[in-house]
């Protein structure tokens, strides 16, 4: 008798060890299958929360948050005012795989101090695939692959800032590299300092995944 029991209790627990549970349907298509709105609670809910797991696959509800990925900036690039070419800043930002916004904002002023007045200093900025390379990425998408801005008229500084879509489609974590340059100018022969570098308070480069 006591044999047939446990014979009895090993398939049971054999076959629940290798089942699939359905809640609300008779069909459950993974290991837990639930068919309407679920309801956990373990002392962490509250409004607004989010369910966030550990790397064991813990899961608690957390606070949202918009995770962000700050760039490193490097010694930044003189850019000369007939500049055709994009010129390397020493600056990047890696980003897993995945879609993202990337912000820029830099810091724009001259070597001679202020701009003249009735001058036009518009200056292109991207990112590369390299950090030799001055070519744009191929990665960026949905839109322009250009963040310009232009040295004010009798300015000692402006702000160059805008963003692009970056779309790592890789497996792996990739490094882009900012990249500055094809000028466009007019009355003017300046240089503009140390840009896109540690040089200026104002510059940084942020991103964020959007998918």
């Amino acid at each position: 008798m006591h044999k047939i029991i446990f014979i009895f209790i090993s398939s049971l627990f054999s076959f629940t060890l290798y089942a699939q549970v359905g809640i609300n349907t008779t069909d459950p298509q993974e290991t837990l299958h639930v068919q309407g709105s679920v309801r956990i609670e373990d002392g962490s809910e509250g409004t607004d929360k989010v369910l966030t797991s550990d790397a064991d696959g813990t899961g608690t509800w957390k606070q949202s948050k918009i995770s962000n990925i700050i760039g490193v900036l490097g010694a930044g690039v003189d850019v000369p005012y007939n500049t055709s070419a994009y010129l390397q800043t020493g600056t990047s930002i890696t980003l897993p795989p995945g879609k993202y916004v990337v912000n820029v904002s830099m810091l724009l002023t001259q070597t001679s101090g202020r701009a003249v007045n009735d001058s036009n200093f518009w200056l292109r900025s991207s990112f590369s695939d390299s950090n030799v390379g001055v070519g744009i990425s191929g990665d960026i998408v949905n839109g322009g692959n250009l963040i310009s801005g232009n040295h004010i008229p009798s300015a000692i500084y402006s702000i160059l800032s805008g963003f692009v879509f970056i779309n790592n489609s890789t497996a792996v974590d990739k490094t882009y590299y900012y990249i500055v340059g094809n000028c466009t100018t007019f009355n003017t022969t300046a240089t503009i300092n140390s840009f896109g570098g540690t040089t200026w308070a104002e510059n940084n480069i942020v991103a964020y995944r959007i998918d």
